[in-house]
């Protein structure tokens, strides 16, 4: 069961107040009274939308002029303009079935009584608005808001026009990069100016607005392994496959070095020769290396279909 809950003694018990998968809760940076939530079951629900509480959550009214029909979307994201709380901008996703891309940037100006769609391209989520999904408004700018999915976008014009701020296919080297799969964007208060985003790959942080990006993520341990494997002929390597992280080589050495992309999976050393080793990847792929992991192919030839990814 989802839904809004109020705790009005720190917790000790809860009332819940509204109903549905919600996804997100705003609250008016100048009226604890005034909230807003968003329904966002990614396989679309006639309940799917925004809600607005005008007594502190007690009771919430949809809002639907100018929005699209809660059938006909997944996920969405809101956020309120700190300086201009009349503004408010909302991204919302496709429904799983129909492609979980991006279905359009909506933006209030009066408090959600009517809403206008500014965009619907580009495809910042791909095909993931289900999983990664950010809608967040600069702190002093109403016009200025950023999308972000598989990249960040961001638009100055209210969200008509968009401009990719990071590119994941980069070198980790480039200022462009950051890593894929977008889950939080944060501005440094006083400072807008400084930004950090949240990703599968860890945290990354621009000090030009957007310009620019470096990673945060030295002494962070925060790789989800999904499988790892030993080497039987050099018992300080090992292989291990992780969660958006690829697969990566250990060697004894504090530093983790990835040898495959991707979702990392299953992996071997053969027990006979170190120097060839297997890997999968998402939906099923399978990699060998001859040369200790330094590069690999696809053996792919006479497998069909997708899968998980098993060692025997």
């Amino acid at each position: 069961m989802g839904g809004v809950f109020k705790s009005t003694n720190g917790g000790t018990s809860w009332t819940q107040y509204h109903f549905g998968d919600v996804k997100d809760l705003e609250i008016h940076p100048d009226s604890s009274n005034v909230l807003y939530c968003a329904n966002g079951h990614p396989w679309g629900d006639a309940n799917n939308g925004i809600y607005k509480s005008t007594n502190s959550g007690v009771t919430w009214t949809q809002l639907s002029t100018g929005l699209p029909a809660g059938s006909t979307h997944g996920r969405l994201e809101l956020s309120i303009s700190p300086t201009s709380p009349s503004t408010v901008y909302a991204g919302y996703s496709q429904t799983i079935s129909a492609g979980a891309a991006f279905l359009g940037m909506y933006r209030t100006t009066n408090g959600g009584s009517t809403w206008s769609l500014q965009s619907s391209s580009p495809n910042m989520y791909n095909a993931q608005g289900w999983y990664n999904l950010v809608c967040q408004v600069h702190p002093t700018d109403a016009n200025q808001v950023w999308s972000c999915g598989l990249d960040a976008y961001k638009s100055t014009d209210g969200g008509v026009n968009w401009t990719r701020m990071t590119i994941w296919t980069y070198s980790e080297g480039n200022s462009q990069y950051a890593h894929a799969d977008h889950h939080a964007l944060a501005y440094m208060p006083g400072n807008p100016n400084t930004i950090l985003i949240g990703t599968d790959g860890g945290l990354f942080k621009s000090t030009n607005g957007g310009t620019g990006w470096s990673a945060l993520n030295t002494g962070l341990v925060t790789y989800q392994y999904y499988a790892i494997c030993n080497d039987a002929l050099q018992p300080n390597v090992a292989y291990g496959g992780t969660q958006d992280n690829g697969t990566n080589k250990y060697n004894n050495s504090t530093i983790h070095t990835r040898v495959l992309g991707g979702d990392g999976a299953y992996c071997n050393v053969d027990f006979t020769n170190s120097n060839v080793v297997y890997a999968g990847t998402q939906r099923g792929s399978h990699y060998k290396s001859t040369n200790g992991g330094s590069s690999f192919s696809a053996i792919q030839t006479g497998i069909t279909g997708q899968g998980a990814v098993t060692r025997a």
